[in-house]
């Protein structure tokens, strides 16, 4: 199998040398987001605070090591007022249209398809 890190040319990994794909889901605060759009009391509480997620793929070798292959993230607005339902609204219509894409529905479809790959490559998960 053939990867590339970064700038650096391309290397091979022997398939013997994957333990597994790793698929991680991240959540962290979006403050410089909430600066930007308004900052309020209710941001001080977790379940109303605008969040940047992120999610990665990653090739995990059997020495610990791991090749980073897919990156993405997705601002989620969490607004009190009424402000978060025409958000949500509005991102609906947005998805409904393909004009943007759900990132985590999209990174489960890449990771579940990564997976099928390195089974054909016999690289059991």
């Amino acid at each position: 199998m053939q990867v590339r890190q970064g700038k650096q040319p391309w290397t091979g990994i022997l398939t013997d040398d994957i333990r597994e794909l790793s698929y991680q889901r991240t959540e962290e605060p979006a403050w410089f987001w909430e600066i930007i759009t308004g900052f309020n009391l209710w941001d001080f509480s977790g379940r109303y605070r605008d969040q940047n997620i992120l999610f990665k793929i990653n090739i995990v070798r059997k020495d610990g090591t791991y090749i980073p292959v897919y990156e993405a993230s997705q601002l989620e607005e969490r607004e009190f007022w009424l402000w978060g339902w025409w958000v949500r609204t509005i991102r609906s219509l947005f998805e409904f249209f393909n004009l943007i894409k759900d990132v985590e529905n999209h990174s489960l479809d890449v990771y579940e398809n990564l997976k099928y790959e390195f089974r054909k490559l016999g690289v059991v998960q």
